[in-house]
């Protein structure tokens, strides 16, 4: 059947679809284009490892702080296919359905890999100190925002398809995210044209709703489920950097490190965080100790980084037990 060439109307209207999602991308990207300093909350050793090998690491969202990551988005978007499905009944629900089969967990977590390197508007948050930051003895490490801007180049390896995302918080913004998507796709698939070329043609008709959902599924389902999260996470302000990619692409990048007993797959990423400007700050977390100040500046100037009106601390009152 992915061999059947599709009637003229049928092909006109996936061009269509991917028309407009190319509009809606790119406008996306050009919203949450970054423009103030973003922060990454980590431990002495991170810290260390980020500025002197100038390089972050994006790990596997199934080892992410948050044990709902990609479930909770695509919880949101499935009942929001539901419904839309059962309401309009006829096509749009075998349409429906049908994504709604291919969009299972185990689908997408079987054909893709997904690594996400997290980042932080809010430069000094208990929450962050406590969860990613050695229990507040850490740093909060402050980047230009010229670093996230992500240049399209040519031949890019699979692991450098690097892609920059607010984080959205709860529900309702969720449902935000997939709903015009959605509400397009059943658009394109209820055509009046395309529903009697499908019904004339079953075969033809298969592959055209499959297309259409594959492009739903790829270009704004599986994106959007990667950057929502439950409302408790709000207070991280998150902006993620995130590689998106098949499995198989990304199996020779991956390597694994240790986190307590767990082997914890990442990948490694150049970012050029020793050019002059590119750090634009570094905070020391609340709980640190006195020498932290001394021995943060003794390190930048080894790597070559001049400390001057880089380092401060966090206003927050916090005592680590």
């Amino acid at each position: 059947m992915d061999d059947v060439k599709l009637p003229p109307p049928l092909a006109a209207a996936i061009d269509d679809f991917n028309s407009w999602s190319r509009a809606q991308l790119l406008a996306a990207d050009t919203a949450s284009s970054i423009t103030t300093p973003l922060y990454h909350y980590t431990d002495a050793g991170g810290l260390k490892g980020i500025i002197e090998n100038q390089e972050i690491w994006f790990t596997s969202y199934l080892h992410l702080n948050d044990p709902s990551e990609l479930r909770f988005g695509m919880d949101i978007a499935s009942t929001v296919l539901k419904e839309f499905g059962d309401a309009q009944g006829g096509p749009a629900k075998f349409f429906c359905d049908v994504t709604n089969d291919l969009f299972r967990h185990e689908n997408v977590g079987s054909a893709f890999e997904f690594c996400v390197a997290s980042f932080s508007r809010n430069r000094d948050d208990l929450g962050q100190w406590r969860a990613y930051a050695s229990n507040g003895r850490g740093y909060a490490l402050g980047l230009a925002p010229s670093l996230f801007q992500v240049e399209d180049k040519p031949n890019r390896k699979p692991h450098e398809n690097i892609f920059v995302s607010p984080v959205v918080y709860g529900e309702a913004a969720g449902r935000s995210r997939v709903t015009g998507a959605i509400q397009q796709a059943i658009a394109i698939i209820t055509r009046p044209k395309c529903v009697a070329i499908c019904r004339e043609d079953r075969d033809a008709g298969k592959s055209f709703i499959r297309e259409i959902a594959n492009l739903l599924l790829a270009d704004h389902l599986i994106w959007h489920s990667l950057t929502v999260k439950h409302e408790a996470y709000k207070h991280e302000e998150e902006v993620r950097l995130i590689i998106l990619g098949q499995k198989k692409d990304l199996a020779p990048y991956i390597t694994t490190r240790t986190r307590g007993s767990d082997l914890v797959p990442f990948i490694k990423s150049a970012m050029a965080v020793r050019v002059p400007g590119n750090i634009v700050e570094i905070v020391i977390g609340p709980a640190a100790g006195a020498t932290a100040q001394d021995g943060l500046k003794t390190m930048l100037s080894s790597l070559g980084v001049s400390p001057d009106g880089l380092v401060c601390s966090s206003k927050i009152p916090y005592r680590a037990f």
